[in-house]
C-alpha cells in the first residue's frame, strides 16, 4: 500500500506525468518537477494549447480530479508522433572498433571512481534509510488505520465513482466525472485504480490506457457496480 499522495509526488518527481483538473486547462501530460505543501509542480508537454507547451504549472491538490505518474509497468505514451528517429551506419569498421576501444577504457576508469564515491555514499544512506524507515512505518500504520472495513472490503472488485467536479474534460472531451474501475490499492488519502471506464456519453466504453491515482477528498459516492452494465448520464 502507498502511504500518501505526497509520498508518491515526491517520489515521482523527475516522472512523466498525466494530470486531470477541474479547470483550465482540464488535461496535460508533463513532467512532475517538484512538489511544494498543497502544490503540485509540472513542466507542461501535451494535451495542452502550445502555447501553454513548457510552461510550468503551480497546480493545487484540490483541483486535481485524477492523475497517473508512469513506471515501468505503465509508461506514458507520446500524444504526438516527435518523428521518425534515422541513425547513421559507419562503414568505417575499423575507427569504430577503435572508438569502442576508447569509451572501454574511458568508461572503466569513470567505473572505478563511481565505485569509491557509491561506498562512501552507502554509509551515508544506511543512517538515512534507517531513519525513514521508522517514518515509513508510522505512516504507514496511520493509513492502515483510516481505511475502513467498507473500503477493505471493495479492494480487488469493480467500483462506480462519482467525483465531486461537475465535468471534466480529456483533450477537448467533455464528460461527466463517472467511472467504473478495479479498486487496486488504497493510501492513506487516495484510491488507485485499474481497468478505468470513462464514460463518455458518445463512448460509454472508453478504457483510459492507464491506471488512475484519485484523491479520495474528490470522490463523492462509491457503489460497487457491473461494468458492462450501461446507464442514462443525465
Amino acid at each position: 500500500m502507498f502511504p500518501s499522495l505526497d509520498f508518491l509526488f515526491r517520489k515521482g518527481i523527475g516522472s512523466r506525468i498525466v494530470v486531470i483538473m477541474e479547470s483550465f486547462p482540464f488535461f496535460m501530460t508533463g513532467k512532475l518537477i517538484g512538489k511544494e505543501a498543497d502544490i503540485v509542480i509540472v513542466e507542461a508537454q501535451e494535451g495542452i494549447p502550445v502555447q501553454l507547451v513548457g510552461r510550468i504549472f503551480h497546480i493545487s491538490l484540490a483541483n486535481l480530479a485524477a492523475f497517473f505518474i508512469e513506471n515501468k509497468e505503465f509508461p506514458i505514451p507520446e500524444l504526438e508522433s516527435v518523428g521518425d528517429i534515422h541513425i547513421k551506419e559507419n562503414k568505417h569498421d575499423s575507427d569504430l572498433n577503435k572508438t569502442v576501444e576508447e569509451v572501454k577504457e574511458v568508461l572503466n576508469k569513470a567505473v572505478g571512481e563511481i565505485k569509491e564515491i557509491l561506498d562512501e555514499a552507502v554509509w551515508e544512506m544506511k543512517g538515512m534509510l534507517n531513519e525513514a524507515d521508522g517514518e515509513m512505518k508510522e505512516a504507514l500504520n496511520e493509513a492502515e488505520s483510516k481505511i475502513t472495513d467498507i473500503e477493505r472490503r471493495h479492494i480487488g472488485r469493480d467500483i462506480l465513482f462519482v467525483l465531486r467536479p461537475r465535468q471534466l474534460s480529456i483533450l477537448g472531451q467533455v464528460f461527466r466525472p463517472i467511472i467504473v474501475a478495479r479498486l487496486e490499492k488504497i493510501g492513506l488519502d487516495f484510491v488507485f485504480l485499474k481497468d478505468v471506464n470513462i464514460r463518455f456519453s458518445n463512448a460509454p466504453d472508453f478504457i483510459f490506457p492507464l491506471p488512475l491515482f484519485v484523491p479520495r477528498q474528490q470522490i463523492a459516492i462509491f457503489l460497487p457496480f457491473e461494468r458492462q452494465t450501461q446507464f442514462p448520464l443525465v
